[in-house]
């Protein structure tokens, strides 16, 4: 294996992606084999990332909430067949029936037919809910599936399972995994805590990446609210630490955290993933979840990974457990596919495996993914244009406060020159499409999405937070 031409590697395709900067680690049987911190981890300064440098991991946090569940289940404190009202008597779905019926296991698998609803998870500044709050929500909101019909990928069902770990063992999530996880494993400079991460000098800065390629930094997104979902923060030394426990099944000190039962179960296969974009390739033509992991062939071999994106940020982490290899990548570029690309090239490398054109594969699918956003905005804005010459009604006549019992309060205000809705501590101006219907941008500044605001006389509001929901949310006004 050659590690210097993996480095090469790495750092190419790392321009091609346009990332600031990319840290990464190769771990076989518990010991940390390779690491590479190319790039910068803040553009300002030319600051330069090194193993401990702080990222936030995003959505490899499940992996985290998953193996605590476990230890509650090791215990006796918890059962994963158990109905989720065991635990937390407050919650619900929509469907009184699923409500009554969902175990903690279809909240680990996103099997409760609950789309994701992140604009009621994604809120910031004084507007934050706390998690009981959301949590005891979750009732109010529209279902997009029957229950048990298919996978919805949904951080709002993790953070549910972070309120039962505080329930069950009478302290806060970052706290229990501090003791339970983090201080066994050895990782020194990870939390539960994004004011831990913004509180330190050594911590990558968020980016994304413009249409006209140019990389600029976003706003630093206080993620505490995705609680088991996607708030912790860790550096690459603790990701390999954390990567060697999961490849030898035990710490340094020799101690499992899990029993091997417990172990089985969270990597076995429990629903089919249908929201991958790589499974039409023969090298992995099909993915499955299990509990806070993805499961999937890797090239003839047995693969368990995830993957992360959050607000300038995205991780990756995956290992072969028969080969007894992993690896963890972290860097600071929104919604990049580079992460991937490097990850298996790495595991190609290792493997002895014939060469696959991987970043340029990803970068196709970077291309596709684009384009589809560009026709989602290009149809909403044809079909909107046939219904031009409908009346306009006085956009004042909007303004207020509206109400929902699923997602709380929303304001509508108007500046000198269009409406805006607030909602969460995010500001969406509005563009007159037709009638008593507005274009807002639910997307990013890199990538825009559209959809669609409708002013209802009778009703108040209908808003659509996200594209994928069968049904808007609808706000009644004051």
């Amino acid at each position: 294996m050659n590690l210097e031409a993996i480095d090469h590697y790495a750092a190419e395709q790392m321009e091609r992606f346009g990332v600031p900067s990319l840290c990464y680690a190769l771990i076989e049987r518990g010991r940390l084999i390779h690491t590479g911190t190319l790039g910068t981890a803040d553009l300002s300064t030319g600051r330069k990332p090194d193993l401990h440098t702080r990222y936030p991991i995003c959505s490899l946090t499940k992996s985290m909430t998953a193996l605590c569940m476990g230890m509650l289940a090791d215990e006796g404190k918890l059962g994963f067949k158990a109905p989720v009202k065991t635990y937390l008597p407050e919650f619900g779905l929509e469907d009184s029936y699923a409500g009554e019926h969902a175990t903690v296991r279809d909240l680990l698998t996103h099997m409760t037919g609950l789309p994701r609803h992140d604009r009621l998870t994604f809120q910031i500044g004084e507007e934050k809910e706390s998690l009981e709050e959301l949590v005891g929500r979750i009732e109010l909101l529209p279902m997009n599936r029957q229950f048990r019909s298919r996978f919805e990928y949904i951080n709002l069902m993790y953070m549910a399972c972070s309120l039962i770990i505080e329930r069950l063992s009478g302290k806060p999530y970052g706290e229990f995994l501090k003791e339970r996880l983090f201080q066994p494993i050895g990782m020194k400079d990870s939390s539960a805590c994004t004011q831990d991460m913004l509180d330190t000098d050594n911590r990558a800065k968020p980016y994304i990446r413009l249409k006209d390629g140019a990389v600029v930094e976003t706003r630093s997104f206080h993620n505490d609210s995705l609680s088991g979902a996607g708030n912790v923060n860790s550096t690459l030394a603790d990701m390999a630490a954390y990567m060697g426990f999961l490849t030898e099944h035990k710490t340094k000190k020799g101690e499992g955290l899990i029993s091997e039962q417990m172990r089985k179960q969270i990597f076995a296969t429990h629903t089919i993933d249908w929201c991958g974009y790589d499974y039409k390739w023969p090298e992995m033509p099909v993915a499955c979840y299990g509990l806070g992991w993805t499961i999937q062939p890797y090239r003839g071999n047995l693969c368990f990974c995830h993957a992360g994106s959050l607000y300038g940020f995205t991780s990756y982490m995956s290992f072969l457990p028969y080969e007894r290899t992993g690896v963890v990548l972290l860097s600071n570029l929104e919604q990049s596919f580079l992460t991937h690309s490097v990850a298996h090239h790495l595991f190609d490398a290792v493997l002895g495996l014939p060469y696959v054109n991987w970043e340029e594969r990803y970068a196709e699918n970077q291309r596709n993914t684009d384009k589809a956003y560009e026709a989602h905005n290009e149809e909403i804005l044809r079909t909107d244009a046939e219904r031009k010459n409908e009346p306009v009604p006085e956009p004042s006549l909007f303004s207020g406060e509206y109400e929902n019992s699923g997602y709380g309060s929303l304001h509508v205000c108007q500046t000198a020159d269009r409406l805006h809705i607030k909602y969460g501590g995010w500001d969406y101006p509005l563009t007159h499409s037709y009638g008593n219907t507005y274009l807002l941008d639910i997307g990013r500044p890199n990538r825009p999405l559209l959809t669609r605001a409708e002013f209802c006389p009778q009703r108040g509001l209908r808003v659509w937070f996200e594209v994928d929901l069968e049904r808007p949310i609808e706000f009644v006004r004051r």
